[in-house]
Formats: C-alpha cells, sequence, structure tokens
C-alpha cells in the first residue's frame, strides 16, 4: 500500500515538474527575442508593458522624439519579470536615457517598482498606466471596482516622489475609454490613439498626474465608472445608416476614431463619409473654388472631377456614392466659423449669402435624397476674431449672428439642429477644456460633438 502511494506521488510530482518545465521553456520562448535585442542592439529607449502595447511603433519614437527605442513584445506579467529586463538593459553598452513603463497597479509589487527607479537615477522613467475600454471597470461590482482604483492611487503614491519618474493617467478620459472604435480589443487601443497618447503623454504634460490633482482623477474615473454601469446612454444601433458630413476643418481636420464621425461610428456602428475639408464656407466665396455647394453637387450627382484627389474628401465622397444604397441616409451639416472668418453676407436668396447658400444646400440634399434625415449644427465658440465680436465684413455679423441665421434656417424648414454655439459649454475662460487652439475641438470636444450626433440616430 505504502508503495503504491509512492508510486502515486511521484508520478503526480513529475506530471507537476513536467507541467513547470514545459511552462519554464514557454516563457523563456516568449521573452528570448527581448531579451536577445536589448542584450544586441544599439538604443536609448525602451518600452515594456504589462499590457499589450502591439500598436506602438519603435518608427514613431524615432519620428517624434528623437529617440531609437527597443519595444518588447512580451507582456510582462509581473514586477519580477521587469526587473529581469531591467538587468539585461544595465548589462548592455547602451547609454539609456528614457525607460516607458506600461504598468498595470493590479500586476506589480509596489516596492519593488519604486526600488527599481531608484537604483537607476540617470534613467527617467515615463508610467502609463492600464487604460483598458469602460466595459473592463462596468462589468465589476463597485467594492471589486473601488479595490483596483485604490491600488492605482497607491501605486503612484510609491512612486511620484521619486525625480525621475513620472506617472500618465488616461483612465478618466471620456473621449477615450467609452469610444468602442479607439480599441481593437477590450486593452488594446488602435494604431492612431497609440499614436496620439505616445505624443500627448508627454505635450505639455496633459496627463501627468500631479501630487495635488491625483485624488480628483481617482475621483473623475470613480464617477465616470458609475455613471456608465448605472446611468448609461444608450445609443440607438445605427448599423442600418449612411452618415455624410458635410462641413469645414471641425470634421475635416481628423479621419480615425478620435475624430467626429468616428466617434459617431464608434457609438452607433453607422457608416460615416467625411465628407469636409479645412476652410470650407457654406456661402460660394470668390476665390475659394471648393464651397459646400459644390460638395453637394458632388455628393448629388457623382461627378466629383471638382474634387482634390489627395484629399480625403474625394474618397469620401466616392465611397459614399458607390455605396449600397439600401441603407438609411442622415446628412450632418456644420458650416459658419469659416463664413464669419470671411465676412460673408448673412442674408440673400442666392449662394452669395450664407442664409441662402444653406438653404440651397438643404434643398439640394432633399430633393437628390427625400428620405434622409439632415442635421445642421450651429458654429461653436471661437476665441478668434475678439471671441467672435468682431463683424468681419460690411455684410456680415459677429458670429453668433451665424449661429442664429442656422437656427433660423432649421426652424423655417424643419430641419433638427445641433446648436454648438448656445448649448456646448464653451466661455472665455474655459474655453481650453474643450478646444484645442481656441477654434478647433480637442479630444475631449469631438466625443462631446460625436455623442451629440449619435443621440440624434432613432
Amino acid at each position: 500500500m505504502k508503495r503504491q502511494r509512492s508510486v502515486w506521488f511521484a508520478s503526480v510530482l513529475t506530471i507537476i515538474l513536467i507541467i513547470v518545465l514545459v511552462f519554464i521553456i514557454y516563457v523563456y520562448l516568449q521573452v528570448r527575442p527581448d531579451l536577445k535585442r536589448l542584450a544586441g542592439e544599439t538604443y536609448d529607449t525602451v518600452f515594456m508593458s504589462m499590457y499589450p502595447i502591439d500598436n506602438y511603433y519603435e518608427e514613431d519614437y524615432k519620428t517624434y522624439r528623437g529617440m531609437t527605442t527597443v519595444k518588447c513584445e512580451y507582456e510582462i506579467p509581473n514586477t519580477k519579470m521587469m526587473q529581469l529586463y531591467m538587468r539585461q538593459i544595465n548589462n548592455s553598452s547602451n547609454a539609456v536615457t528614457t525607460i516607458y513603463l506600461g504598468v498595470d497597479p493590479q500586476k506589480t509589487n509596489n516596492a519593488d517598482i519604486a526600488q527599481m527607479i531608484q537604483e537607476n537615477p540617470t534613467i527617467m522613467y515615463e508610467i502609463v498606466l492600464f487604460h483598458p475600454q469602460i466595459q473592463y471597470w462596468t462589468s465589476m461590482n463597485e467594492t471589486e471596482c473601488g479595490k483596483v482604483i485604490d491600488k492605482y492611487q497607491k501605486f503612484y503614491e510609491s512612486v511620484y516622489t521619486l525625480p525621475n519618474a513620472r506617472v500618465y493617467f488616461f483612465g478618466n478620459e471620456e473621449w477615450l475609454v467609452c469610444n468602442p472604435a479607439n480599441y481593437e480589443a477590450e486593452n488594446l487601443t488602435n494604431i492612431s490613439v497609440s499614436l496620439r497618447l505616445m505624443c500627448v503623454s508627454d505635450y505639455k504634460h496633459k496627463y501627468l498626474l500631479q501630487p495635488e490633482k491625483v485624488q480628483d482623477c481617482m475621483d473623475d474615473m470613480r464617477q465616470l465608472i458609475s455613471t456608465y454601469r448605472d446611468e448609461p446612454i444608450v445609443y440607438a444601433d445605427g448599423s442600418g445608416y449612411d452618415i455624410v458630413f458635410l462641413g469645414d476643418s471641425i470634421f475635416g481636420n481628423y479621419t480615425d476614431s478620435m475624430s467626429i464621425p468616428g466617434v459617431v461610428n464608434g457609438l452607433t456602428n453607422a457608416n460615416t463619409y467625411n465628407c469636409s475639408i479645412g476652410g470650407q464656407c457654406a456661402t460660394t466665396v470668390w476665390g475659394r473654388f471648393l464651397s459646400a455647394n459644390v460638395v453637394a453637387d458632388a455628393l448629388i450627382t457623382g461627378d466629383l472631377s471638382a474634387l482634390p484627389k489627395e484629399h480625403h474628401i474625394y474618397e469620401d465622397c466616392y465611397n459614399f456614392v458607390n455605396r449600397d444604397g439600401n441603407r438609411k441616409v442622415m446628412f450632418i451639416i456644420n458650416l459658419g466659423l469659416n463664413d464669419y472668418f470671411e465676412g460673408c453676407a448673412l442674408c440673400g436668396d442666392d449662394e452669395k449669402s450664407f442664409e441662402g447658400a444653406m438653404r440651397s444646400i438643404i434643398q439640394k440634399i432633399r430633393e437628390a435624397y427625400p428620405d434622409a434625415e439632415i442635421v445642421i449644427c450651429t458654429p461653436n465658440f471661437t476665441i478668434q476674431c475678439d471671441y467672435g465680436r468682431q463683424i468681419m465684413g460690411e455684410n456680415g455679423g459677429v458670429l453668433k449672428d451665424y449661429a442664429d441665421i442656422i437656427n433660423k434656417v432649421a426652424e423655417e424648414m424643419d430641419i433638427d439642429v445641433i446648436d454648438n454655439y448656445n448649448e456646448l459649454p464653451i466661455s472665455e475662460e474655459n474655453w481650453n477644456e474643450l478646444l484645442s487652439d481656441g477654434c478647433h475641438f480637442n479630444e475631449e470636444g469631438r466625443f462631446l460633438f460625436g455623442s451629440k450626433i449619435a443621440q440624434k440616430i432613432q
């Protein structure tokens, strides 16, 4: 009997040892390419992470930061493995100046991380905390979620006094974590978002955690999660919609998931066509070859010869003209800022006035697409031209006058309207919360505007 037990015990132990050995070999094969690069290549920067960073590219660090970077492919599971990587870096002949760390506070031993940073005082550690989609957080109950957020705060408190450590936090940014189109998986940002996060983490240190703000950031995160868990905005399924965005740089300057059309696509699954271009007026202005009426004509007739082929407007207009026609159509029209800047005439019956041009665009769309839904948007607040108070042309007005024209046309032609000028919380005192340059929306502003459009889908 004892012999049988011994044999059984030896068999189980052998199996366990085989499993452990297989696991060690598996991990080694995963880690080996990184360690080989760290030992043999020339670099001044390393990016290693506890969450996926597949869509960050080494050449971007060279282009935008002037850094020669090794990006480690293995998703580091714990602090001990991170220390192994650090030893390999220190054993190389490279004068490393920067380590980018993707840190998941649920996987760290804070004391070990702090010690690693302290032992390498000539290296700046740029730490980007884990920032998964909002669903990651709302799937937890309130107690569990609170414990995880506490770990974020405790991690920060363990390193923030170190002079060679900076911690960046995106977890409370609604524009990022609440737009599904920003992610390829629950915890993997897409290529354009990854590039944006890499660029903005250092830029003006907007997302740099500061001791006096860390509690507010964590509280904002708790509030955001609570809102999306308990009182989420339910967007209608827009998968049966083709939505055309006709306008100026407010729509046209961005083409990825962080653009206004990209936000609408992410929130509703609608097909979106960004048929907008910077500098566009509704009014037909001498010297400007591309008014909104020209673009509307191209969309209606299918003749795209007036559009610049090198600009995304051509491709998006082409895709709309050649789409499957058995879907609902919606036009979102955002014009007026450039009409104001150009001092275009406010009132009149033809396309040489702002009012006449807007009526013309709407009438053309209605005739060509009688079942289409149309939403027109007022121009947004700007700090330019004395906060929109300067009159720019003999027959023009202040910016508010152009917004009033939009509201007037919407009412008279029975068109739905989004009144950005009067209803968005932008003022002389707080404009930089939603605007990047005093005119164009930043990520927060584009998400807010896009969410307003998404709510128009029924």
